[in-house]
């Protein structure tokens, strides 16, 4: 295509600086009246990490047991070798979702209560010198946590990330297996912090101290919240003892319910890792430079370049469209740049 060789070019002319690299995504109105819909029930595919989900819940499930280093290896290796041999289960549930009579791809998009309209969702990997690097469209129904694991695998099959030591992203990006990506990839998450969730007046989730020696939680009331087992989302459920949750002073700043329950992923050890990363002196000022890079990509191609809005329809055409437009954009970066 014309956007990936404009990305050789850069390369051969060693234009790009991949010390940091920026991920976002922009909202595109689709060219489609958002009055002429309908609903339809579309089926709920698994996560794209499923297959690794299930074998992480069966290897922690078997930490679990009893058993000798002997028949623990055996049992790892049984485990292993049926994840490989079995296909996850693609279709996992039904959801309705409000569908365009016009254009069956676009999302619809809630902007506001009273604001809504159709629309495709891009999302884009820039680099330190403001070069898109890669560039994938979505329904703007798909979050962006979702059209993360496409973008990526772009960046990873077209670049080489070895360069890359600095992955900034925002609060829509901070999950688990996203942070585990990043991080087993010897690449440094730099993202904000989000509270989201929390009632107001309760003890937040980091006002219980989590012990990883003995894999336990510890309430502000100094009673142990322990394991109790792990769901199919790949969270580890930590109950207190409901006499311990009776005889509370904090009880109401803490739960309703008989005793207090708090969920740990399998793979929250990677988020707050993330979470520590964003104390770092060099994490801070990566982060600071944010709107610079990717929100400036976004600026320009919305004032300058028609970003705004579509007349093509179906995503394959919008694709191509903006995939075009971002091209032209690095094409006269790369111009001002080297002959200006």
């Amino acid at each position: 295509t014309v956007f990936d060789k404009v990305i050789e070019l850069l390369i051969d002319w060693n234009c790009l600086d991949m010390t940091a690299v920026y991920i976002d995504s922009t909202h595109t109105k689709a060219y489609a009246n958002k009055k002429k819909n309908h609903k339809e029930t579309i089926k709920i595919e698994a996560k794209k990490y499923q297959k690794e989900l299930d074998l992480e819940i069966a290897l922690k499930g078997l930490q679990d047991e009893d058993l000798t280093d002997e028949e623990y290896l055996e049992e790892v290796q049984k485990i292993v070798r049926c994840n490989e041999e079995v296909d996850t289960e693609e279709v996992i549930g039904e959801k309705e979702i409000i569908v365009s009579n016009v254009d069956k791809d676009a999302g619809m998009l809630y902007k506001s209560d009273k604001e809504k309209m159709f629309g495709y969702n891009t999302s884009v990997i820039c680099d330190n010198n403001n070069y898109i690097l890669t560039v994938d469209t979505n329904g703007s129904n798909v979050h962006d946590s979702v059209s993360f694991y496409q973008s990526f695998e772009n960046l990873t099959s077209h670049f080489d990330i070895s360069k890359i030591e600095y992955f900034v992203g925002d609060a829509a990006y901070l999950t688990s297996h996203i942070c585990k990506t990043i991080i087993d990839l010897e690449m440094i998450p730099a993202f904000p912090y989000t509270r989201k969730g929390y009632r107001k007046e309760y003890f937040k989730k980091y006002e219980f101290t989590y012990d990883e020696y003995n894999d336990i939680y510890i309430c502000p009331n100094e009673k142990d919240l322990i394991p109790t087992g792990i769901n199919k989302d790949g969270y580890i459920i930590y109950k207190a003892n409901s006499c311990d949750c009776n005889n509370c002073p904090f009880k109401g700043q803490c739960t309703k319910s008989k005793y207090k329950q708090i969920l740990r992923h399998v793979w929250e050890g990677y988020k707050e890792m993330a979470n520590e990363y964003r104390h770092h002196l060099d994490v801070k000022e990566i982060y600071k430079q944010r709107p610079q890079h990717i929100e400036r990509v976004f600026a320009d191609g919305k004032t300058k370049y028609g970003l705004r809005s579509t007349y093509f329809r179906t995503k394959e055409r919008v694709h191509r469209e903006l995939t075009l437009l971002y091209a032209c954009m690095n094409l006269k970066k790369f111009a001002l740049h080297h002959y200006a």
